[in-house]
């Protein structure tokens, strides 16, 4: 099952690790959260960096990630202009979550 996050982007439910509110992030400082997302768009992690309006953030790691381990199967944060709440109930009527 694929979940729709927006600008024609799906992603497999199965390998979303964390979908998480834009003001989840406020708790860093304002200057800490610019720079780790600086860092992250760098490194090549964050896939659709170009939304207006971004609302939520969804961490994405293949089914078979190794967590502790470096290697090239690397997670992915894609930008939503959809708001977390939207998109934790698309995932809820794909799957028994509840």
């Amino acid at each position: 099952m694929f979940l729709h996050i927006g600008n024609n982007i799906n992603v497999p439910i199965k390998n979303i690790v964390a979908i998480l509110n834009e003001d989840a992030l406020d708790i860093l400082k304002v200057n800490s959260k610019r720079i780790y997302m600086e860092n992250v768009k760098n490194e090549g992690s964050v896939k659709n960096d170009n939304v207006k309006n971004k609302r939520s953030y969804i961490i994405v790691c293949p089914n078979d990630y190794n967590r502790g381990k470096k290697d090239d199967k690397e997670c992915i944060i894609y930008l939503s202009n959809i708001s977390s709440t939207t998109l934790l109930k698309r995932c809820e009527e794909k799957t028994d979550w509840r």
